[in-house]
């Protein structure tokens, strides 16, 4: 329950986020959210980074430390992600294995039909493992990035 509020209560789940392992692929992490759980808020989890300890055992995260996510919505299976600065400014494994943390993370939240990343309204076209681009990209456009 919410202290001070009239029997106000708050449920959390586990919900799966897409962090770098020490082999430089990306796999599940569980965090908590509050249920149900929405892309904004799992986004934010994933925002965060790996925890102390997965960070002793060799995890990492692509996404830029100063990454800011504006807004973040699934509507009709897409997801469509608002973030302050394009990623195109990081080297080009980060920035597919940070559109690839993003689109395992989104889909988990109800982005079955891929994500789309906008930057001052502009929908930027995303880096896709094999060098080539999109602006809708899917978790099958990032299956080779993951720890089989």
């Amino acid at each position: 329950t919410i202290p001070g509020t009239n029997h106000g209560r708050v449920r959390f789940i586990t919900q799966p986020v897409y962090i770098v392992d020490a082999t430089g692929h990306l796999t599940p992490s569980s965090r908590i959210v509050p249920t149900p759980p929405s892309l904004a808020s799992v986004l934010r989890e994933l925002v965060i980074g790996p925890t102390d300890i997965e960070v002793s055992t060799g995890y990492s995260s692509a996404l830029p430390k100063n990454l800011v996510i504006l807004q973040a919505k699934v509507r009709r299976g897409v997801g469509y992600i608002a973030v302050a600065d394009p990623l195109s400014g990081l080297p080009q494994r980060q920035e597919a294995l940070a559109i690839g943390q993003l689109v395992f993370t989104a889909y988990d939240v109800g982005a079955t039909k891929g994500i789309e990343i906008t930057v001052a309204g502009v929908a930027q076209p995303s880096l896709l493992p094999n060098g080539t681009t999109k602006v809708l990209v899917t978790v099958k456009d990032y299956q080779s990035l993951l720890n089989h």
